[in-house]
This record gives structure tokens, C-alpha cells and sequence, in this order.
């Protein structure tokens, strides 16, 4: 596998972990970050682009979901997180 599909899986995953992020935040606390939301809704809109890092303006758009990917990574423990957003991806 080349380095460049590896790399556009790895964005395309914390897009997802973003995603599932925020719908935890909001489902828990009933709030979440706005600018991560319309990220992900404008995600949703792109259909054009170059690249996957396009899709969510840089990876600076996807940044809680790198960073979700990181501590979810990092523990031994399965955050709720995991739990809620790895069955969709299991049916492609």
C-alpha cells in the first residue's frame, strides 16, 4: 500500500472520528464545537477536489478528529466512541 492511500485513509478515518466526536459531545452535553460541525456538513456538500484533505479545507479542519484518533489510539481502553462509529464503517 503507498504511503498517499494510507495517508487519505488516515484523513478520511478522522473524519469520521470527528464526526462521531461531535455527536457524542452533543448527545452527552448537549453542545459541541460549531466551526467542527460545519466541517463536517460542508464535507457532506463537497463533491470536487484534488485531494481528501480538500474535502475538509486542510487538515486543520479535521484536527479534533486527528486528535480523537490519537487518544483512541493511545488507550487500552474502547472509547464510547469506537463503539458508536466502527459499525457503520464495517459494512463497506
Amino acid at each position: 500500500m503507498s504511503f498517499k492511500t494510507i495517508t487519505y485513509q488516515t484523513i478520511a478515518l478522522a473524519g469520521v472520528a470527528q464526526a462521531v466526536y461531535l455527536v457524542d459531545s452533543l448527545a452527552t452535553k448537549g453542545e459541541m464545537n460549531t466551526q467542527d460541525f460545519e466541517v463536517c456538513i460542508k464535507s457532506l456538500l463537497t463533491f470536487e477536489m484534488d485531494n481528501p484533505m480538500d474535502i475538509y479545507g486542510g487538515l486543520a479542519g479535521i484536527k479534533t478528529g486527528l486528535q480523537q484518533l490519537h487518544k483512541q489510539l493511545s488507550t487500552t481502553q474502547i472509547p464510547i466512541q469506537i463503539k458508536h462509529g466502527m459499525p457503520p464503517l464495517l459494512c463497506f
